[in-house]
C-alpha cells in the first residue's frame, strides 16, 4: 500500500505516522481503504454474546459507539429481558458483550 495517499487522507506528516503504535496505523490505512469504497450504511447490526458464545443480533439505526467491531467491543448489564427471532432470551441483570457493525446497502459513486 502506498503510505503517501493514507498521508495525504489523514492530513498528517510521516513523522506523525511513525509515532503512531501499530494498532493505530492499521487503523488509518483500514479507514483509508473503506473511505475509498463507499456503501450506502441502512442502519447497523448489534451482535450480542453470553457466556463467550455469540447468541444473537439487534438492528440499530443509528450507531451506539465510536468504534465499529472488535476494538468496539463493550460489556454491558442487561436492564431488561432481551428475546431473540432464533427463541433465546437473556434475562435483565445478565452481562453481555457487543460489537457493532453496520449493515451496507448501495456502492455510491
Amino acid at each position: 500500500m502506498d503510505i503517501s495517499k493514507v498521508l495525504e487522507y489523514a492530513k498528517i506528516t510521516r513523522e506523525h505516522y511513525n509515532t503512531l503504535d501499530a494498532k493505530q496505523q492499521r487503523a488509518l490505512c483500514n479507514a483509508y481503504l473503506n473511505d475509498k469504497s463507499k456503501f450506502e450504511v441502512v442502519g447497523y447490526s448489534k451482535d450480542v454474546y453470553y457466556n463467550g458464545k455469540y447468541f444473537g443480533s439487534i438492528r440499530l439505526d443509528e450507531m451506539d459507539r465510536d468504534t465499529i467491531g472488535y476494538y468496539g467491543r463493550r460489556t454491558e448489564i442487561t436492564d431488561v429481558d432481551i428475546k431473540f427471532k432464533n427463541k433465546k432470551t437473556i434475562k435483565a441483570g445478565s452481562e453481555i458483550m457487543t460489537e457493532l457493525f453496520p449493515l451496507n446497502g448501495k456502492l455510491i459513486k
